[in-house]
């Protein structure tokens, strides 16, 4: 560190820049209240700070003394709970594209200490991202909280000088990344010795690694601009140093989709910076029968074989996600008779609600029961238990938070007994139980806070709330949870499937969700979840009337998977979709705009199907690695895979001549990618890539590409001697020329203007 940057570091944790005064060779100022008094010299490249006769390295100085990063680690480890059954997990891990220039993932046996050992090493000239990626309840924010006090304490011993700092942001509206951290710091962690400004230097210095956990939509297709802006300057602001962990369903680069990745990648200027990924692996049956044990349930091995067997698999969410594992061997370690409650749990295919209503089942029988009387009785019903856990997910929902104060609580909680005409005298008693709820648990921000054990059960009572809605036509009261957000993948599918076996009429509904869709703006969430929910509903359904949907606005990967047949699509949008395993027959897609089609034909099922006078602004195909721009192209693609195209105005003839891919659009792509990676990416990730292409597109393709500003040299930082190359010009010009070229390189080149 220069003088400079020691100058700037100190005036970041001052109130006003004039607090601090700089002499040659010493500073005075005041810093939270208190005067701050000391020299500071140069010996060869090191900067060291004298105070009170005491000399310091100029990183342990703002660290200790400055930071106060002592009494940091000290709230993380009163605030942040000790996970006593933590199970390390296993996992899988993907280096710097520099470092490792293919894609293998390698195993891991320890998620943990992998993690560690990723977040302790720095990269001279670079900010290192790192991924952790799970689906949900495999134990992300448990292993984030767990590595947090593992380095405070490593921190106290002095046998580390870095703490990682977790920042919650589920459940959360979207707040600026200066708001969110401070509010982490000071609200839950009850911290105030610094500003955010002071926190972005701390992280440029390594000595705070931040672990974001819980944004997901800011990763995946669909993301806000706000949200991506505020990544991006987060980002910029570490100004290529640093190290930063973002938790999330998917890692970024992950997604093929490049319209989407550019918004992201717009947003970080001229910085160096690489993406590596830890994902976790869900437990096998050692990790079931270690966390068994620590939970001390009885014959372990024994119970999950029993499980096993009667699923039929060792694969199953039920034994091998940490979430419901948890709560299962909880269920087990209670109960009397386990071989009954195990084939409860396993008798159904829908397992989610089974093992809930297993939960609530033991609530209403054994826990929650009314004392005060002779016989003794349940104090609310079975389905009143689903009710009132689906009033206070609804009221998290509409409130854009994860944890409600034991006042609301209470409110939610009279307003439940008056609307079931439940006495006063048993009301009290359920406002203390719902608290004890086995599906709620209390805040570990020590505030009289309650949240769902896991957002998974959140995400299912709000499911819950919307169908009991379209049950009794309350639309309106259905638009108002819709506008609040994008709603999760699991809540519609949780309303889809009490629709169906409540026997809610689809086509109504449909219907009844179309009126309202014609007030709606053109991109809108409540159209989004509108449509989202719609073509759950059609999923594995057979019509005889053909279902019609008029100007619905679809989300990212809505037609994945899907199995749909005589529907027709009039005026839809469609966000960037896979079609992966899907089946599509009887189908008319008919003035339709797709975003972005991934197709491999021989995972897509497509039959009597017809696109008519319809946009589709590109095709990628991940089995060759090549996307489709042009629109003779895409149609001749669409047609292998036995798609009727209509003649009408603004479709290609048939009889015209197909165009082939251009090759060096193909080799742009490749190397396009590669970037999403790596920000700067060296010659030799190019060679492994391009193969037997590689000296064709750096003596006849990279040289126009610098001459046109798409990609420039910059200085390599390494051992040996080789080439480095970033890309200079916006991901959007590059994204906008490419579907805009029609498959033509010389198109594509002509974009950009000579330098």
């Amino acid at each position: 560190m220069n003088i400079q940057d020691f100058k700037r570091v100190l005036s970041s944790f001052a109130d006003k820049q004039e607090d601090i005064q700089f002499e040659k060779g010493s500073f005075i100022g005041t810093i939270r209240g208190k005067d701050i008094i000391g020299d500071f010299k140069q010996r060869e490249d090191n900067l060291f700070i004298i105070e009170d006769g005491i000399e310091y390295a100029v990183r342990e100085w703002i660290g200790l003394r400055l930071a106060d990063l002592d009494t940091l680690a000290k709230k993380i480890l009163e605030l942040i709970p000790e996970e006593r059954d933590f199970v390390q997990p296993k996992g899988a891990y993907l280096n710097d594209i520099n470092i490792t220039p293919d894609d293998c993932e390698i195993d891991i046996e320890s998620v943990p200490a992998q993690m560690t050992e990723v977040l302790s090493h720095h990269v001279f000239g670079t900010t290192k991202i790192l991924y952790l990626t799970s689906d949900a309840g495999e134990g992300k924010s448990t292993l984030i909280n767990y590595i947090a006090r593992q380095q405070a304490s490593l921190f106290l011993s002095k046998q580390t000088k870095w703490l990682f700092v977790p920042i919650p942001l589920a459940g959360r509206p979207f707040l600026r990344f200066d708001d969110i951290v401070i509010a982490s710091l000071t609200n839950k962690l009850r911290f105030r010795s610094f500003y955010y400004e002071s926190f972005i230097e701390l992280i440029k210095l390594g000595l705070i690694v931040p672990g974001f956990d819980g944004f997901e939509e800011m990763f995946v297709q669909g993301s806000t601009g706000e949200a991506l802006t505020a990544t991006g300057n987060l980002v910029s602001n570490l100004n290529s140093s640093g190290t930063i962990l973002f938790a999330t369903r998917k890692a970024y680069f992950e997604n093929k989709g490049f319209s989407t990745q550019a918004k992201l990648f717009d947003s970080l200027n001229n910085t160096s910076i690489t993406f590596e990924k830890v994902s976790i692996k869900r437990w096998d049956r050692a990790k079931f029968i270690e966390f068994a044990n620590k939970k001390k349930l009885k014959d372990a091995e024994k119970i999950y074989e029993l499980i096993s067997k009667k699923i039929g698999s060792t694969d199953h969410p039920i034994i091998t996600r940490p979430v419901l594992v948890n709560k299962l061997i909880s269920v087990l370690c209670e109960c009397t008779n386990q071989e009954e409650v195990i084939e409860k749990l396993t008798k159904s295919t829908s397992y989610f609600p089974n093992f809930v209503d297993t939960i609530i089942e033991r609530e209403v029988q054994e826990k929650w029961i009314d004392t005060s009387g002779e016989p003794f009785k349940p104090l609310i019903s079975h389905e009143q238990h689903y009710i009132l856990l689906s009033l206070i997910a609804e009221e998290m929902w509409l409130n854009s938070v994860d944890e409600l104060s034991d006042q609301f609580f209470d409110l939610i909680t009279e307003l439940f007994a008056e609307n079931n005409n439940i006495l006063a005298k048993t009301g009290d008693q359920i406002k203390e139980r719902i608290k004890q709820h086995a599906l709620i648990v209390s805040s570990s921000s020590g505030s009289k806070h309650y949240k769902f054990d896991h957002d998974e059960f959140k995400e299912f009572f709000l499911g819950i709330a919307i169908a009991d809605k379209l049950k009794v036509h309350d639309i309106n009261g259905v638009i108002s949870v819709f506008k609040r957000g994008k709603l999760p993948s699991q809540t519609l599918e949780v309303v889809i499937e009490k629709m169906h076996l409540e026997g809610i009429e689809i086509q109504r509904i449909i219907s009844e969700l179309c009126e309202k869709l014609k007030s709606e703006s053109i991109v809108s969430t409540i159209k989004e979840n509108i449509a989202g929910m719609a073509i759950k509903l059609i999923n594995n359904k057979t019509f005889i009337d053909k279902i019609e949907f008029d100007a619905f606005f679809f989300p990212a990967n809505s037609l994945s998977g899907v199995n749909i047949s005589n529907v027709k699509f009039y005026n839809c949008y469609f966000q960037e979709t896979s079609l992966m395993k899907s089946k599509i027959s009887c189908c008319v897609f008919n003035k339709c705009h797709f975003e972005r089609l991934e197709i491999t034909p021989a995972k897509t099922e497509i039959s009597e199907t017809e696109i008519i006078d319809s946009k589709i602004t590109s095709i990628y195909n991940p089995e060759g690695e090549y996307s489709l721009y042009s629109p003779i192209q895409i149609i001749n693609f669409l047609k292998k895979l036995g798609i009727t195209i209509g003649e009408e105005e603004g479709i290609i003839s048939e009889s015209q001549e197909e165009i082939h891919s251009d090759e060096r659009l193909i080799l742009f792509e490749k190397v396009i990618r590669r970037f999403m990676r790596s920000t700067q990416i060296n010659e030799n990730i190019l060679k492994l890539k391009l193969g037997g292409k590689y000296e064709y597109f750096m003596k006849e393709i990279l040289p126009e590409l610098k001459a046109r500003g798409i990609i420039e040299e910059v200085e390599y930082i390494g051992s040996g001697s080789q080439k480095r190359f970033r890309l200079a010009a916006k991901y959007t010009e590059i994204d906008n020329s490419l579907k805009t070229c029609e498959g033509s390189y010389e198109k594509f080149i002509l974009f950009f203007n000579k330098r």
